[in-house]
């Protein structure tokens, strides 16, 4: 009997870890939600279309040079693909009809585009972006989604040496950042709104829920660049958490973290140790010792309450967090909240979340594998999506 239930055991867990989606993956194979129910599957030279409701595969595109980005337009009527050199294949949605391909008269340029859209969702802004050390389109291009036409170039003279940075917001506007300068754009009419200096230069922007959010972690207005918060620093560099209720520091003798409100110390460790990072749970150390990429955490009275992977993927915007595979590797799943581990499969790529949370979708070398994350949790093992 108990030998039976041990193989009843083994069974649930292989069938909890068999793809839904046969086609098999790899290394730099990667898995995109375009919405609730398609998800898109590519490699640098094909992209094929599921719907992960009816299992079905929707279409196979192949003859790719090499694919840079993938984007489906706000209200999911487009989906854009660009590759090399300097172009962009659109197609329509969700029966994925090619519709055409847009390519600049002489770019001058080798390299292929990022993808951003308009508030609108009406155009797409293509950003000059490459894989590697090539010539990369110096405009910046606003072009009508439904016709292919190009409805106006900026001249943001944007090279590997003059790096731009672009976000779409509300009211039709772009921002632009480039070293220190930030600028306001308005994508009907193409004129240039303002521009401000940052105090420290910021490496991208992109757009937030208040606004548009800098790596320096400070958020401006879309209606006027004004300032409009400074996010706390929540990586290992700062001393302090982002609540401020706890910092640490180091010495000769030892490495502390202390609770600000009466100065007692509640955690310390010898002077190697350093703080990963804050976490919304307390905080996370690096004893620098070998520990197959995973590091413990400490509540906020220093007592320690578990461990994590040094990278999380999904946090904190995700209950169900997984360790970081790169370009495909073995990946390990967490219920973040318990901080257990809850599953492991021997390989695939970086998970992606639907839209509204409730899938868990990871390439692995037999198919595609859709995880119920609410599921997951709740029985704390992996469970497939039916």
């Amino acid at each position: 009997m108990r030998i039976l239930l041990i193989l009843f055991l083994l069974t649930l867990n292989v069938l909890a870890q068999t793809p839904q989606l046969p086609q098999p993956g790899g290394y730099e194979e990667y898995v995109d939600f375009l919405s609730n129910r398609l998800l898109g599957v590519s490699n640098s030279s094909e992209y094929r279309l599921w719907d992960v409701r009816t299992r079905r595969l929707l279409a196979h595109q192949t003859g790719l040079t090499r694919t840079l980005d993938r984007a489906a337009s706000p209200d999911g009527r487009y989906l854009v693909i660009t590759d090399y050199p300097s172009s962009a294949q659109v197609y329509a949605l969700p029966e994925f009809r090619r519709l055409y391909t847009y390519q600049p008269v002489n770019p001058n340029a080798d390299g292929s585009y990022e993808v951003h859209f308009s508030s609108d969702g009406r155009s797409m802004l293509l950003l000059g972006a490459a894989h590697g050390p090539v010539n990369t389109d110096s405009f910046v291009r606003q072009v009508d989604l439904a016709s292919g036409r190009e409805i106006r170039k900026y001249d943001f003279g944007h090279k590997r040496s003059n790096r731009s940075s672009i976000a779409t917001g509300k009211g039709m506007r772009m921002a632009r950042s480039a070293g220190s300068k930030l600028q306001l754009w308005d994508l009907k009419t193409g004129r240039k709104l303002k521009e401000i200096r940052l105090a420290k230069e910021s490496s991208w922007i992109r757009s937030g829920g208040e606004g548009i959010l800098t790596s320096t972690r400070a958020v401006y207005s879309w209606n006027d660049l004004g300032l409009v918060k400074q996010l706390p620093d929540d990586s290992e560099k700062n001393p302090q958490s982002p609540d401020g209720k706890l910092s640490w520091k180091t010495s000769d003798e030892h490495f502390t973290v202390v609770r600000n409100a009466d100065q007692k110390v509640i955690y310390q460790g010898p002077p190697t140790h350093e703080l990963e990072q804050w976490l919304t749970l307390g905080f996370q150390i690096y004893p620098k010792q070998p520990s197959n990429r995973v590091d413990p955490v400490y509540n906020f009275d220093g007592k320690k309450i578990g461990t994590l992977p040094r990278i999380i993927l999904g946090y904190p915007d995700h209950p169900l967090v997984t360790d970081q595979p790169g370009y495909g590797g073995p990946v390990t799943f967490y219920d973040y909240q318990k901080l257990k581990q809850i599953g492991r499969i021997p390989f695939g790529t970086s998970p992606q979340y639907s839209p509204d949370g409730k899938t868990l979708a990871l390439l692995t070398k037999e198919g595609v594998l859709l995880l119920d994350v609410h599921a997951s949790l709740a029985q704390g093992k992996l469970v497939p999506t039916r």
